[in-house]
């Protein structure tokens, strides 16, 4: 009896001594590895509390931080993590807990270059593996295993980027993960969190282990794209680069054919802003919004159903040395630039399935572009402003893809047009553009750049058509120009010497309507063709052409020959005006009144030796009538020398008695023979000065001022053969 009440004894006290150990056994495990965490992992560890519950067979852990290397930032730390692990699957060679709880984790990771602050635990966990490595089993099918209930709370995960000095964090990281087992057909889970102030992010799956497909479910709520600024340096000089993504996309996939995954959603990008290199605004968004049919990464197959740009602005800049676009892409081609060359002699390991793409609706609606120009010698800007475009059925096989655009210019005018797309010939093109009552004084840094002359008025309109094959261009211009006017020449030196004022000015109908049609047709096959090209050098020779013959269109502002107002013919030793000089320069009067910035220059020619000869044989005639009747009057003289007749043998004797050579010489080089050839020069310049009044006087009794109009004589001494008549020859420029 005595030894079974020693037995009970020794089992009691066996049992009391277990129950001690087994409740001293955490705080004996916690003691251990806060005192010895530097020999095993080589880190600093505290931990507040950990309990083990023998029953539910589950431990808890309280107030666990794991420091860093250098003992005293946090690397890892969490306020409880509870595991409850179930034994009774063991007998069915699983592995299953009931329950894994974490909450308010809190997890810094750091990278500089290639290395993280976590590299020094993986090498220590490296070393240990390798000298306890044992053998693995070779039969994997037989590891089961099921995890329910798996959670965490509210943690919070910082990662930082030194190199790129790029700093983010994951708030309120939420898990919720009902049932993962290697048995269930189904799994699913759930995350979210939040990045910065009010970017939310929750990420539904589920995981379809039997037919070895899952979906995600991504769901973003104005998540700031600011932090991707950093890691854009080497591509984008920008100094800001943000915005507010919000986004519900659904993606589904094959754990079996990795790349078949499918894409479907809205992404919504509100508020982006993105400023250059010199924090000038570049573009700026309200709202950027696009609808995924459906994205196929396998097939290489992209379906959009819209695309909806709303108040975007865009600020485009020109300077002498680049624009600003090109200026924030410098890095990118400078990387570009000092890429290594790919060697396209090798085959290419990916598919080569051909990518397919659908656009059913591309919209922009009003936007803004402002545009400033600093190349001239005074910075030109320009605003264009609710601009709206619209594109639809934008496909890789689409031969007709509508598009029509509409823009106000600078407050005051408008653009307006469409075109028709071919994305399989792009030489297969129709373009229709209107341009209504554009305001030409915006662009007097233009006029004053290039002809030295500033634009104080002027309204443009504009009818555009393009129809275009790979082999035949025809384009209709249809330009009016409404009451444009130049002020005073400027000094700029980079004017080119083209009249296109005094062109554009000619061009002016009675009305102050400059309007003309300049079709272009042209060959988009032949090598050299641009159409560009095409269009100045025809506008160019248009207005050279105008400028060079502007009586062409002057003489439809009196109803005239061109060529009658091109020149002033007279006879020899005529010094009095005609009616059909008179009538020329009653045309030319009206011309001036109507057009009074032009300058008329009226230039005097004759041949000096035919001229003096008619002076000398119309002096010998008057001579020799006198002597016949020298009661003759001056009407009654003029009336018998135009009747009197070179060869009059009565009036050929009356010079032999004076120069016997008559008969071996022509009769004006006779007479002149006869006279001292001073007193013919002074008659001679007597009669050019006259010719010269004759016009003065006569536009100046039709009123016109005398800075509108220039009489001069050529140098008569060195006058080209075709010029050695007696006329004006009559020229127009622009003040």
């Amino acid at each position: 009896m005595k030894r079974i009440k020693l037995r009970y004894k020794i089992l009691g006290a066996i049992a009391f001594i277990i129950f001690i150990l087994l409740f001293l056994l955490s705080t004996f495990v916690k003691n251990y590895v806060v005192k010895h965490s530097q020999e095993l992992i080589k880190r600093k560890v505290t931990l507040n509390e950990l309990h083990f519950n023998y029953f539910r067979v589950s431990v808890r852990m309280r107030d666990f931080v794991m420091y860093e290397a250098n003992q005293a930032d946090r690397f890892v730390s969490f306020d409880e993590l509870y595991i409850n692990f179930d034994p009774w699957a063991l007998l069915h060679n699983e592995y299953s807990f009931a329950q894994i709880t974490l909450i308010n984790p809190n997890v810094h990771v750091s990278q500089n270059m290639s290395s993280f602050n976590f590299d020094d635990l993986l090498k220590s966990t490296s070393d240990t593996t390798s000298v306890s490595k044992k053998k693995e089993p070779t039969d994997t099918t037989s590891f089961r295993f099921t995890v329910k209930n798996l959670q965490m709370k509210n943690g919070l995960l910082s990662y930082e980027d030194k190199k790129v000095k790029s700093y983010v964090e994951l708030k309120n990281l939420n898990l919720n993960v009902p049932l993962i087992s290697w048995d269930s057909r189904q799994s699913n889970m759930g995350i979210s969190f939040r990045i910065g102030d009010k970017g939310d992010v929750e990420i539904n799956a589920q995981l379809d282990n039997k037919a070895k497909k899952y979906t995600i479910l991504l769901n973003t709520k104005t998540l700031s794209i600011e932090p991707i600024k950093n890691y854009m340096k080497d591509y984008l000089d920008v100094t800001y680069f943000g915005g507010l993504l919000t986004s519900k996309i659904k993606i589904n996939g094959d754990f079996e054919q990795t790349m078949n995954i499918n894409v479907s959603g809205k992404v919504l990008l509100d508020s982006l802003l993105i400023n250059d290199g010199r924090n000038n605004k570049l573009i700026a968004i309200d709202r950027v919004e696009t609808n995924i049919s459906n994205i196929n990464l396998y097939t290489t197959s992209y379906n959009l159903s819209s695309i909806v740009v709303t108040n975007p602005k865009i600020v485009a800049t020109l300077d002498r040395d680049m624009t600003n676009f090109e200026r924030v892409l410098k890095p990118y081609f400078k990387a570009d630039s000092l890429a290594t060359p790919t060697d396209t002699t090798k085959k290419s390991s990916t598919s080569n399935t051909s990518i397919t793409y659908r656009l059913d609706t591309l919209k922009i609606i009003n936007g803004d572009i402002e545009f400033t120009d600093n190349t001239l010698n005074r910075p030109f800007s320009y605003s264009l402003s609710n601009l709206n475009f619209s594109l639809m059925g934008l496909t890789e096989s689409a031969t007709k893809i509508p598009i029509t655009y509409s823009v106000i210019t600078n407050k005051t005018g408008n653009i307006s047009g469409k075109m028709i797309l071919n994305m399989m010939n792009a030489k297969n093109f129709d373009m229709e553009m209107k341009i209504k009552r554009l305001d030409l004084l915006s662009f007097s840094p233009y006029s004053e750049y290039y002809i030295a002359s500033p634009i104080t008025q002027g309204l443009f309109n504009y009818d555009f058509n393009l129809q275009m094959t790979p082999v035949k261009l025809s384009n209709q211009n249809k330009i009016r120009v409404e009451e444009l006017e130049f002020g005073k020449r400027t000094k700029d030196s980079t004017a080119i010497r083209v009249p296109v004022k005094l062109a554009l000015y000619i061009l002016k109908d009675q009305n102050d309507i400059i309007a003309f049609d300049l079709p272009i047709e042209g060959n988009p096959s032949e090598p050299k063709f641009s159409y560009s090209k095409i269009v100045w050098k025809t506008l160019g020779n248009f207005l050279v052409k105008t400028a060079a013959a502007p009586f062409n269109a002057l003489a439809g502002l009196v109803s005239s020959n061109p060529e009658d107002l091109e020149k002033l013919p007279f006879n020899y030793t005529q010094t009095t005006l005609d009616e059909k000089q008179k009538l020329t320069l009653v045309n030319i009067a009206q011309i001036m009144k109507k057009k009074p910035n032009l300058i008329f220059r009226f230039t005097q020619f004759t041949d000096l030796v035919k001229e003096k000869e008619y002076i000398a044989v119309q002096r010998t005639e008057r001579e020799y009538l006198l002597s016949t009747d020298a009661t003759a009057d001056s009407a009654k003289l003029a009336r018998m020398i135009k009747n009197l007749k070179p060869t009059d043998a009565s009036f050929l004797n009356f010079i032999r008695t004076r120069e016997p050579m008559v008969d071996s010489l022509e009769i004006g080089a006779t007479c002149t023979r006869l006279y001292n050839s001073s007193e013919l020069d002074a008659q001679l310049n007597l009669l050019i000065a006259e010719r010269n009044n004759q016009v003065k006087n006569f536009l100046k009794s039709e009123n016109i001022p005398s800075e509108m109009l220039e009489v001069l004589t050529a140098d008569l001494n060195n006058v080209p053969e075709e010029l050695k008549f007696p006329h004006f020859k009559i020229e127009v420029s622009i003040k």
